[in-house]
């Protein structure tokens, strides 16, 4: 039995695709800029956080909302600190 809360594909795909040019754009340096902050701001940070959902009920928010969601209000804090020319990588823990 199909599951009746999977979007048909071609919405599931667009949306992603969206997604990702979104964040790219969003993530990235604009052309010609040399710099980019590596972290979002104290107040950036806040205003995602405060707009985290914590709970979800039955059949979900959708797509749609679970798309602007994640481009409107936690896109924007994310850190930029791979794009930082002191940028390392390492992975530290065990």
């Amino acid at each position: 039995m199909p599951n009746p809360l999977l979007p048909p594909t071609s919405t599931f795909s667009f949306l992603l695709e969206l997604l990702h040019d979104y964040t790219l754009n969003s993530y990235l340096p604009e052309k010609g800029s040399s710099t980019s902050p590596p972290l979002p701001t104290a107040t950036t940070l806040e205003a995602a956080k405060s707009k985290i959902i914590e709970s979800i009920e039955g059949n979900g928010i959708g797509l749609e909302a679970t798309f602007e969601h994640l481009v409107e209000d936690l896109v924007p804090a994310l850190g930029r600190s791979s794009l930082s020319s002191r940028y390392y990588g390492f992975v530290t823990g065990e």
